[in-house]
């Protein structure tokens, strides 16, 4: 009865849903539930993991008990689903049986990423688990859902392509300057192009912000008067112990407000009104952390009574997305823009433009787990099991479980409680011990296997392993321990033809080391443990070179005085100057450097100085304080000090202590009249042969509210910069446009890089190469001066809703106190990014070798020689993306990309040849066979394509 009275109250109020009329064409609303679920954000895990429990239960008892409520979107992950199940083991056969009949849409990822903080491999690595994840359960979405993420990088078309994808949704962030329509072609680098759809104002939550809420609280959402009253409209309870401020939790009185549908459906339809298909609208019902709203089918009911011009069904995306599709076919697809590259649009909010150095830690963790993971242990491992060593699995599985938990989009960015920067801390820490367990018993596993010529039992013995796909010169940091018999004023290091190497040598200590005796008790080996640095030469791309140590001379143990002191030589060229055959450093007073690069002649000058300013944003959006005070080394004290020299490296240590304002006062909006120190101090290091100088610099820090930043001043006559991004090269203007009053998005000027920033004029360039830094910017004055943020320092503040925030000032961890370091190295070029070398000299900085000491078994035959490359790449501008077992048999997977703009004929080669080597999708399936000869495979790599190669063994 108050049903029908309702719907006639609707009708009676008038009018007709925008882009629908009683004489036009009929327009269908596809209903899509949906949630979006933060595994942890606002609360740590198993706050988290509770309401997880609680929104699924509704989510099945609805799917169960309605035969109408078509499908359930579980947001593109598949993560959450085991997540409940963990719980709910009971219900597994229940969600099977859903997921199978596709009402429960699971994938393509295991855990929702954001995309720029972590590595491209890691991005297919969590579609190659998602899907199979999906299917294991009972299906898997081929449509990619990307609300979550803050912007989209250049390459995900062809990613996603390579997973049999070719429709997205797109949430974050393109512009209707390049997309005027809702729907375009998504074109990646390498000419991939999907069908995409934007999804419109309000995103993903349109018809639960626009229609549900208003129905549900009788008031729209954006009305200031939508909030919880205490004591109204349901109950409410919150723990009330000082300390313990997690949220209050409200469950509402079920409740309906009919007079308030047909406002919020024409509002609804109105946040599509960019779409180039008006009889196909995209209605998302759900939004962070929601599950079924109780009354929905009431609600379509009154909805589809109001006009029948407009239809709301219970719909899907894959649906909806198949609806749209048809129509585009029919229309000419010819009328949709083309859009390239990344989609990073602006506003930054839009984007979360300046998450990217918060809570450095969590970033440094997170790109030394990335390495360690993908560019050790895999492809040691992988050439390992070339030579019959079994494949550490269960090692690399865990590792790489505990690594796509972490890459959660907020947990991977800090933007969350310090519990859950904890965990994500714990997590990444994991990622790095299982990684170097599994490189670990690669690496022993080999060196069992390798009897060099001459060499006997008594012989100590270095194997070098170079894990970069080019062959390098390296100058190797190792601890030698040489039997204390032996009694060595100092180490020689020999190769295999017994030619000696150059040696710094670092120091001795006599010691009792620990032992492992397998299947046994620890035993001591009494030794004089050697740290020096010697000159490997030449090192074979992916293998190893072995060497012997040898002891030069005799220690007396006993004597107290007139010690023998040798100079073994240096790299100092003058007063504060140091030069190898590449490049020359000389310091300033105040702790910048020159920089001469010998080839050019030319030089860099005032390098180096480190920035302070005040940061009165969030977690997400730097906001510059309206009277900020902003300071830096150059014109501060520096203390210089030589700290190790010798022939083959030499390290200055520059320190300042900069009096920074302790904290912002946010309220006037300027930085406190209070001041501490912040100490700063950057270890610079030539190595022989070296093209680059490299930087390590730790900040202690004990300031709120502000960031730091290390600068270079190029002087370069550049329009753009180029940054490593994902399997690609992201150029991007320096220059930004400007409304008509001058002025632009702040927050936009900082952007996302992987590895190295290159600037580059026509007489050559300066590459700024790192390990763990996620932002860069280039200043638009004549000093093009490349800054890279190292510390963005901000309160817990999470934007729990637009109008309240979860914030908690006993939480210090988003403020980064505390001591942080970073590394990056400068890199002098002639030429542009590809006949300059910069992917080289980048692979080169990021890949040091792996030393291991070991001496000959007494059992077995020769197998390995003294010096082997196990996979050669040819030629150096291929780059290597992953040397793995394969996802789904025994077969092992090696992943290439060609970053260039030109064709590149490539060949691989094998020491141990492949009885067969397949092309095939990202997703492993097989595209076509090549032809293996001699163990080399030949083959072309068009500009900017991933490849990869299947080979059986």
């Amino acid at each position: 009865m108050k049903k029908n009275q309702s719907n006639g109250n609707a009708k009676r109020a008038g009018g007709h849903p925008a882009g629908a009329g009683s004489r036009g064409p009929v327009v269908t609303g596809h209903l899509v539930t949906h949630t979006h679920w933060d595994r942890e954000w606002r609360v740590p895990i198993w706050y988290a993991r509770a309401r997880l429990i609680r929104m699924f239960d509704s989510v099945l008892d609805a799917l169960e008990h309605n035969p109408n409520f078509k499908h359930f979107l579980m947001d593109g992950q598949v993560v959450g689903v085991e997540d409940y199940l963990e719980f709910r083991p009971e219900r597994r056969q229940a969600m099977c049986k859903l997921i199978k009949e596709g009402r429960i849409q699971i994938g393509p990822w295991y855990n929702l990423p954001d995309e720029y903080p972590i590595a491209g491999e890691a991005l297919i690595r969590n579609l190659l688990v998602g899907t199979r994840r999906a299917m294991n359960l009972g299906g898997c979405l081929k449509t990619a859902y990307l609300s979550f993420g803050w912007g989209q990088t250049a390459q995900f078309p062809q990613i996603l392509a390579g997973f049999g994808i070719d429709f997205v949704f797109v949430g974050k962030n393109v512009s209707h300057e390049r997309a005027p329509n809702s729907e375009f072609f998504w074109r990646a680098p390498d000419g991939t192009s999907l069908l995409a759809t934007r999804l419109g104002e309000e995103g993903r939550a349109n018809f639960y912000f626009s229609t549900i809420m208003p129905v549900m609280y009788g008031v729209a959402y954006h009305d200031p008067s939508c909030r919880v009253d205490w004591g109204r409209g349901g109950w409410l309870w919150r723990r009330a112990e000082p300390g313990f401020d997690l949220e209050t939790t409200f469950e509402r009185d079920l409740q309906y407000h009919p007079q308030h549908l047909r406002k919020s459906m024409e509002d609804a339809l109105r946040t599509t009104a960019d779409t180039l298909v008006k009889e196909h609208r995209f209605l998302g019902n759900g939004t962070d952390s929601t599950g079924p709203y109780e009354s929905i089918e009431r609600l379509i009911a009154d909805a589809n009574a109001l006009d029948p011009a407009c239809k709301v069904v219970h719909s899907g995306i894959v649906e909806y997305a198949a609806a749209i599709r048809k129509v585009l076919e029919q229309q000419g697809m010819d009328r949709l823009a083309t859009v390239d590259g990344e989609l990073r649009d602006g506003p930054s909010f839009k984007v979360s433009g300046n998450a990217l150095p918060v809570r450095a830690q969590i970033k440094t963790l997170n790109r030394r787990a990335q390495l360690q993971l993908i560019r050790y242990a895999e492809p040691l491992a992988a050439v390992a099991r070339m030579h019959g060593i079994p494949w550490p699995g269960a090692f690399v599985d865990k590792a790489w479980h505990y690594l796509l938990l972490a890459h959660s989009h907020d947990a991977i960015n800090g933007v969350t409680l310090d519990k859950t920067a904890r965990d994500t801390v714990y997590k990444l820490e994991q990622v790095l011990e299982l990684a170097a367990v599994s490189t670990d018993m690669a690496a022993s596993g080999l060196l069992r296997k390798i009897r060099p010529d001459g060499c006997g039992a008594g012989d100590v013995l270095v194997a070098v392993f170079n894990m970069s796909s080019q062959e390098a010169r390296y100058m190797v940091r190792a601890q030698i321990d040489m039997p204390e018999e032996m009694n060595p004023q100092w180490v020689d290091v020999a190769d295999a033809n017994g030619a000696l190497c150059p040696v710094q040598p670092l120091g001795s200590r006599h010691m009792a080391s620990p032992v492992n005796v397998v299947n046994s008790r620890a035993m001591p080996f009494y030794c004089d443990r050697h740290e020096l640095y010697f000159d490997t030469g030449s090192l074979p791309a992916m293998g190893y070179k072995v060497f012997k140590a040898l002891p030069h001379g005799k220690l007396n143990r006993k004597a107290e005085f007139w010690n023998n002191v040798y100079d073994h030589g240096t790299q100092i060229v003058g007063p504060n100057c140091m030069a190898n055959e590449h490049i020359e450093v000389a310091f300033n007073p105040n702790g910048t450097f020159d920089l001469l690069h010998k080839a050019s002649g030319r030089r860099y000058n005032g390098l180096h100085f480190i920035e302070d300013g005040g940061d009165a944003g969030d977690y997400w959006q730097r906001v510059r304080p309206a009277k900020d005070s902003v300071m830096t080394t150059q014109s501060a004290g520096c203390r210089l000090s030589l700290v190790e020299d010798g022939p083959l490296v030499t390290s200055w240590l520059c320190e300042w202590s900069l009096q920074v304002p302790r904290q912002l006062r946010r309220a006037e909006g300027c930085r406190d009249d209070a001041c501490c120190p912040m100490t700063v101090k950057s270890r610079v290091t030539l190595r022989a042969g070296a093209p680059y100088v490299e930087i390590q610099t730790t900040v202690v820090n004990q300031a709120s509210d502000h960031r730091v930043r290390v600068a270079f001043p190029t002087c370069l006559a550049a329009g753009q910069s180029v940054a490593q991004g994902h399997f690609n090269v992201d150029t991007r203007p320096i220059e930004r446009p400007r409304d008509a009053q001058g002025r632009r998005d702040d927050g936009m000027g900082t952007l996302p890089l992987q590895n190295f920033v290159d600037l580059c004029d026509q007489a050559g360039g300066l590459a700024v190469l790192n390990r763990n830094i996620m932002e860069y910017e280039v200043s638009d004055d004549s000093s093009r001066t490349v800054f890279l943020t190292m510390l963005r320092c901000v309160p817990v503040r999470i934007c729990t809703e637009y109008r309240c925030a979860t914030e908690d000032a006993s939480q210090p961890g988003g403020q980064c106190h505390g001591t942080h370091t970073f590394e990056y190295a400068l890199y002098p070029h002639n030429g542009d990014v590809w006949t300059g070398g910069v992917y080289e000299a980048t692979e080169h900085y990021l890949m040091p070798p792996l030393a291991c000491q070991f001496s000959l078994p007494a059992e077995g035959k020769k197998s390995l020689p003294a010096e082997a490359s196990f996979l050669t790449i040819q030629p150096a501008s291929l780059q290597l993306s992953a040397f793995k077992k394969a996802q789904d048999s025994d077969a092992l997977i090696v992943r290439l990309y060609n970053p260039t703009a030109a064709v590149v004929e490539g060949r691989l080669t094998f020491a141990v040849s492949p009885s067969a080597v397949e092309l095939v999708t990202l997703n492993e399936e097989k595209m076509n066979s090549l032809p293996v000869k001699n163990g080399s495979v030949r083959f072309a790599a068009e500009p900017f394509k991933i490849l990869t190669f299947r080979c059986s063994l």
